[in-house]
């Protein structure tokens, strides 16, 4: 705001699913997939597991652009607890470790 005399800044929607893009970094996609876990522990932390349903949306972004994401993107949409989520991402590493080796 001070360098640039700005009243304000807008964010688009790049952002979604990619905090990295302020550091201009391109995340792995052990990265994202640790991401996108640490944000559903901090939302369920916060926001309890009633909530769960609000935090869906994001799990697409996160997805966006890796392989098979299709696949994972369906299964996380279908998640109801930190635990179905954790399990939809450990079944996808792995399937995804198989491919590459």
């Amino acid at each position: 705001v001070e360098k640039y005399h700005v009243d304000g800044v807008l964010i688009g929607r790049a952002v979604l699913g990619n905090p990295w893009i302020f550091k201009g970094e391109k995340p792995t996609m052990d990265q994202i997939l640790d991401t996108l876990m640490f944000h559903s522990h901090l939302y369920s932390k916060v926001n309890g597991q009633q909530q769960f349903h609000n935090l869906r949306k994001h799990f697409g972004w996160y997805c966006k652009g890796f392989p098979q994401a299709k696949e994972l993107r369906t299964r996380l949409m279908h998640t109801q607890t930190i635990e179905q989520v954790q399990q939809a991402v450990s079944t996808f590493s792995y399937q995804a470790d198989l491919l590459t080796s």
